[in-house]
């Protein structure tokens, strides 16, 4: 049976990080601070401390030197997934929902990783339509409770319905769906800010998700799942509290990664929880890609299961 956590992960480096309009229409997130030559030096230095951190805590990592096909593509877990081979397919490609980071899914070094070790592909990237009503980004928009195969997602521009049916389908996920806003009312892009799941946590901000008969069942679910529910606000979320990531170290203990900000933003009760739940809690300074790239630690890690 699928373990919850992967042993292993992609990283991109973010050689050509920079703001990204096009995607910050609908990222609340992002935000422009800094000049260009200062920002690519702060984060090159952070994403260098995370693989740092990471590989001191026995957590492999597949480095990956960006290509410049777009300015997020540090962010890769967004353009593709992998999966046990108990599963109908090991890899999937993702229809994204701006030119600029679909061209992500033509970065050559990862292709041959996943061509060599997950060969059996689903490419939902070739299925992407010009009216934009078949978009899904990948574990940006989706959480999977791999172990029983659970596809929590929240719909949104990023993750449109009929793509979401695409990847239950195939995959052979039960589709558990809802809209979630944040305390402005507005949809929120991504559902990996807000909802994470783990092996024994999930951590959740319920006040983000519409409380219709979908997003009942969407909380119902989460709570019969056995695990500690470590429930966030939308201040939390902002904080990227709910944008981390449990690996596995070589020892195959669990390994929870997150940036700075996000292990300040929880309580110490909360950070007690976790630690309950975990056998190791990694972090680094993330502040100037998850403020200018809208993504926090999570999105920086694509999983090799």
């Amino acid at each position: 049976m699928a373990g919850q956590s992967a042993r292993r992960a992609v990283v991109i480096t973010p050689d050509h990080f920079s703001f990204n309009a096009e995607t910050a229409a609908d990222n609340a997130f992002m935000s422009a601070t800094l000049e260009q030559e200062e920002l690519k030096l702060k984060v090159m230095a952070e994403h260098r401390n995370l693989i740092d951190a990471l590989t001191h805590a026995g957590v492999e990592l597949v480095v990956v030197k960006g290509e410049g096909l777009s300015p997020d593509e540090c962010f890769p877990n967004n353009w593709f997934s992998t999966h046990s081979v108990s599963d109908p397919f090991q890899s999937v490609l993702y229809p994204m929902a701006t030119p600029s980071r679909r061209r992500e899914v033509e970065c050559e070094r990862v292709r041959t990783v996943l061509s060599e070790e997950y060969p059996n592909m689903h490419d939902m990237s070739a299925m992407c339509d010009a009216d934009g009503d078949f978009v899904l980004e990948g574990t940006g928009s989706l959480v999977l409770d791999r172990v029983h195969k659970k596809a929590y997602c929240g719909l949104s521009v990023r993750a449109t319905d009929r793509a979401l049916d695409e990847f239950c389908t195939k995959l052979g996920y039960e589709k558990i769906d809802c809209i979630a806003k944040d305390g402005k009312g507005t949809v929120i892009y991504h559902t990996n800010v807000w909802l994470s799941i783990g092996s024994n946590y999930v951590v959740v901000c319920e006040d983000a998700v519409v409380k219709d008969e979908k997003g009942k069942r969407f909380l119902a679910s989460l709570h019969e799942s056995g695990k500690t529910i470590i429930p966030i606000s939308h201040k939390q979320v902002l904080a990227f509290c709910g944008n981390i990531l449990e690996l596995e170290n070589e020892k195959g203990e669990k390994v929870l990664a997150m940036s700075e900000k996000a292990r300040r933003g929880f309580s110490s009760e909360q950070m007690e929880e976790l630690e309950k739940c975990v056998d190791r809690i990694v972090s680094a300074d993330f502040d100037s890609i998850e403020t200018h790239g809208g993504g926090g630690v999570r999105c920086c890690l694509a999983e090799l299961f």
